[in-house]
């Protein structure tokens, strides 16, 4: 009988691991994806193309439908000709809701990807649960963020945040974990051919 549970609470555990989904894309678009497809997904999806933001680095769209919620923007950057980030902006309809609105993209990932690391910051003379939090958000007192990864060893791993922006905003950010260091190297290369 002992055995039994054993394995019956085994396997519980072991569907929930692996029902999980891998951090691969953004709206079914894979990381990687180049200029002309990302540009495709995105319109077919009703977003539309802000061609005077778009520049050979990146693409940038307004009114992208993600679940329930309009991002107001998204920028998909590349290097090399591949996706390495998308980061959607959304805005509550108030900034009364800007915490719960926040706290349900964070219940909408955990149920996808499993529970992210979330954390809150405040600094003095904020705290947490004071009534001051918005006050806090807007003066950069005080931060709010969720982290999730795809749980692998290797130090590049994709990733995936949500977090408050100090424009009462909720950022929502997919990230390549190779291709993002290519773009950070890339960086570093061209910031320090000046010297």
């Amino acid at each position: 009988m002992k055995q039994f549970l054993i394995t019956v609470v085994f396997l519980f555990i072991t569907s929930i691991a692996f029902s999980q989904k891998k951090i691969d894309g953004f709206l079914g678009i894979k990381l990687g994806s180049d200029k002309e497809s990302v540009i495709k997904a995105i319109t077919l999806r009703g977003g539309e193309l802000d061609v005077e933001n778009t520049k050979s680095t990146n693409v940038t769209f307004r009114n992208v439908k993600v679940g329930a919620n309009n991002a107001f923007g998204l920028i998909v950057k590349f290097i090399n000709g591949k996706a390495f980030q998308a980061s959607f902006l959304f805005s509550p309809t108030s900034d009364s809701k800007l915490i719960s609105f926040y706290n349900q993209f964070v219940e909408d990932l955990d149920a996808v990807y499993g529970k992210g690391d979330s954390f809150k910051r405040f600094t003095s003379p904020y705290e947490d649960g004071d009534g001051y939090e918005l006050t806090a958000i807007k003066a950069e007192k005080a931060e709010f963020n969720t982290f999730y990864d795809d749980k692998s060893a290797e130090p590049t791993k994709n990733m995936i945040s949500v977090r408050i922006t100090s424009g009462m905003n909720v950022n929502l950010l997919y990230q390549d974990g190779v291709l993002i260091q290519e773009a950070i190297n890339a960086q570093n290369e061209q910031n320090r051919s000046d010297f």
